[in-house]
C-alpha cells in the first residue's frame, strides 16, 4: 500500500473508532453508484471500512442519467425497487426536490449533527432552504497536458485567450503532407461542460434562468469563427461522436495531442496511463477571456428516495453521511481526481500528503473558488444537446455559422418555454 493510502486508511480507522455507534436495522442498504470500473475496487474498500459494511449492497448502475431513469421508473411503480442511496447530478437536484422524488435530509442532519460548515457546493443541493443531498463528488473541467513534451520543447500552456494562437502553432506538429501529427489541443464537443468556459470567459450567456441566451451575439460569433479557423488549420481537434472520449484518451496517451480538456476526476487515469508511456501529466485551467477566468464545476450528491420504506431511511442516511464525510472524501481523492468536498480538506494532513504526491492538482485547487456551476433548469439537458449539435455542425460540417447560432438560440428559448 502506498504511504498516502496508509494515511487515509488510518484516518478512516480512527473515524470509525471514535464515531458514535448506533443501532442498525436488519436488511440490506442498497447503494447505487456510477463510478467507472477503474475506481470500483477502491470504492469497495471504502465501503468495507464502514462500520455497518455487512449491511450494505453496492451496485454499479450506469451513468447518472441512467440511474435517474431507473429511480423515476421505480418511483412511479410505488418504490419497491428503489435503492437506499443513489447519486444525483448537480443539474437535477432541485427538480427532484420540487417533485418530491428525493427525501428532505434536514431531520437526519439535525439528528446526527452532520457538520456542513465547510462543505463545498452544498447550496447546489438545497431547495427552498432545505438540504436534499450531500456533496459526494466534485469535478471541474480542467486541462491535462504533456508536461514532458512541454519541458522538452519549451511550450507553456496559455493563461489567456490572447496567447492561444501562438501556443497552438507551437504545440502542433504537422506531417510532411500537411496533415496533423500532433494536435495542440483536443476539445470534447460531445458534452457542453467541456466548452462552456469558452463562452463564459467572454461574457457570453449560454442560457440563463429565464431561458435567455446570447450565443448568437457578435462576441459569440467572433469566438466561434476563431475556433473554427483553428480547427480547419488542424491545430485543434473538436471531438465528437460515440467514440469521442476513447479516441481523445488514446491520442493523448500516445503523444498525438499535446493538451486535452477533461474532467478532473480523470486525473489519476491520465496520470497512470501517461506514466506507463514515459510521460508526466501537467494540470492547468482553461485560458481566461476578457471577462472571466472560469471553468465549469459540477458533481454529484447522494440522496435518499422519498418513497423508500420509512424503516430504511435512517440506515440509508447513516451510510450517506459516511460516504460524504471528510475522511472518506479524502480517500476518494487518493484514487481519483475528484476535487475535495470540503473547503479546508487540503489543509489537513491527508490533504497535504495528497498534494505532496500529486502537486499538479494544486493548480486546480488554487482556482476552485473561480469555477462556475451551470444554471439549473428542467430543460437543461435538452439545451445542452442543442449546443453540442449546433457547434458540431459549424465546426465539422461547415454549416452557416450565424444561421446555426440563431437557430440554437431560438431552440433554447423554445425548450425553456415548453418547460414552464
Amino acid at each position: 500500500m502506498k504511504p498516502l493510502r496508509k494515511c487515509f486508511a488510518l484516518l478512516l480507522a480512527l473515524a470509525l473508532l471514535t464515531g458514535c455507534a448506533s443501532a442498525f436495522a436488519e436488511g440490506d442498504v442498497l447503494f447505487w453508484h456510477t463510478l467507472e470500473e477503474m475506481y470500483r475496487a477502491d470504492l469497495g474498500e471504502l465501503v468495507n471500512q464502514y462500520e455497518h459494511a455487512d449491511q450494505v449492497t453496492v451496485e454499479y448502475q450506469g451513468r447518472v442519467a441512467e440511474i435517474l431513469q431507473k429511480v423515476l421508473a421505480a418511483n412511479v411503480q410505488g418504490g419497491s425497487e428503489l435503492p437506499s442511496v443513489f447519486p444525483v447530478h448537480s443539474s437535477e437536484i432541485k427538480n427532484l426536490a420540487r417533485d418530491g422524488v428525493v427525501e428532505n435530509l434536514d431531520p437526519y442532519i439535525e439528528k446526527y449533527g452532520t457538520d456542513l460548515t465547510n462543505m463545498n457546493m452544498k447550496d447546489v443541493y438545497a431547495y427552498e432552504g432545505s438540504q436534499y443531498g450531500l456533496t459526494w463528488t466534485i469535478t471541474g473541467i480542467s486541462v491535462f497536458y504533456n508536461k514532458t513534451i512541454a519541458e522538452q520543447e519549451g511550450i507553456a500552456f496559455p493563461k489567456t485567450w490572447d496567447e492561444m494562437d501562438e501556443f497552438l502553432h507551437k504545440a502542433t506538429k504537422k506531417n510532411a503532407d500537411g496533415t496533423t501529427a500532433r494536435y495542440a489541443m483536443w476539445i470534447p464537443g460531445w458534452d457542453s461542460y467541456y466548452f462552456t468556459w469558452i463562452f463564459w470567459n467572454f461574457g457570453v450567456v449560454t442560457v440563463d434562468e429565464e431561458g435567455n441566451s446570447t450565443l448568437n451575439s457578435e462576441k459569440a460569433a467572433q469566438i466561434v469563427a476563431q475556433v473554427k479557423g483553428w480547427i480547419d488549420e488542424g491545430l485543434i481537434m473538436w471531438g465528437y461522436g460515440s467514440n469521442g472520449s476513447s479516441n481523445m484518451r488514446s491520442a493523448f496517451w500516445a503523444g498525438e495531442a499535446f493538451a486535452i480538456f477533461h474532467t478532473s476526476s480523470q486525473y489519476k487515469n491520465h496520470y497512470d496511463n501517461m506514466l506507463s508511456r514515459g510521460y508526466e501529466v501537467g494540470v492547468a485551467v482553461p485560458p481566461a477571456g476578457d471577462t472571466a477566468n472560469t471553468t465549469e464545476i459540477f458533481g454529484m450528491s447522494l440522496c435518499i428516495p422519498a418513497k423508500l420504506d420509512e424503516s430504511k431511511k435512517d440506515d440509508a442516511y447513516q451510510l450517506l453521511q459516511y460516504l460524504c464525510s471528510k475522511d472518506t472524501d479524502c480517500a476518494m481523492a487518493s484514487f481519483t481526481g475528484f476535487l475535495a468536498n470540503y473547503s479546508d480538506a487540503m489543509e489537513t494532513e491527508a490533504g497535504k500528503a495528497f498534494l505532496a504526491e500529486y502537486p499538479e492538482m494544486a493548480n486546480l485547487y488554487d482556482h476552485i473558488a473561480d469555477m462556475t456551476c451551470a444554471v439549473q433548469l428542467p430543460c437543461y439537458t435538452a439545451i445542452t444537446d442543442v449546443m453540442e449539435e449546433g457547434l458540431a455542425q459549424i465546426f465539422l460540417e461547415n454549416a452557416d455559422m450565424q444561421a446555426t447560432l440563431d437557430y440554437m438560440v431560438d431552440e433554447i428559448a423554445g425548450l425553456y418555454e415548453d418547460s414552464l
